[in-house]
């Protein structure tokens, strides 16, 4: 789904610069997506199959059809404006979270399983998690120890070896997390 996002965000007119940051920021806005249609399911007491369902094949509701998210389906009306329709869809879930507006909770999800649809979109599907090798998860351990008994200088070097290895580690006050380095 990042891939699709991120090829959504260009004009279908125009070159696409395509880079990894690009992808790491649709993953971004897909998560911020998933985030503000769990808010909207959780006050609607609309389940979560319910509403992936809806995206596969949206309802038409009096009222809710295409609410708050006319000018998305405007966008894609002209000259199939995507970059543009996605920048509306945003200001739209700006606007649910804030709660602004008139319609309920069940009229905007209707209005998003819609958008979503016409964009192709399924925020079901979960990213990809990438598992690292045994030698870099035993690099971590090793950097995470290190760490935890406070030898910054051999943190630092594990850190390092990790780095040049092409894995980043992220730390948090309880654990931490492997991802591939980002270039």
């Amino acid at each position: 789904m990042a891939l699709r996002y991120t090829l959504l965000a260009g004009h279908p007119r125009k070159q696409l610069n395509f880079t990894l940051d690009s992808l790491h920021a649709a993953e971004s806005a897909l998560k911020q997506i998933r985030q503000v249609a769990d808010g909207l399911m959780s006050t609607a007491g609309v389940a979560p199959a319910e509403f992936f369902a809806w995206c596969q094949n949206p309802p038409i509701e009096d009222g809710a059809r295409f609410w708050e998210v006319s000018e998305a389906m405007e966008a894609l009306r002209d000259d199939l404006n995507t970059p543009a329709a996605l920048g509306a869809l945003f200001v739209s879930l700006g606007n649910f979270k804030h709660g602004i507006g008139d319609a309920s909770a069940r009229q905007k999800l209707v209005g998003l399983a819609n958008i979503l649809f016409a964009l192709g979109l399924d925020i079901s599907a979960k990213p990809i998690q990438i598992s690292a090798p045994a030698e870099i998860c035993e690099l971590a351990a090793q950097r995470w120890a290190a760490k935890q008994a406070k030898n910054w200088a051999e943190a630092d070097r594990l850190r390092g070896a990790l780095a040049a290895l092409g894995w980043a580690m992220l730390d948090s006050k309880t654990d931490y997390k492997l991802e591939p380095a980002k270039k």
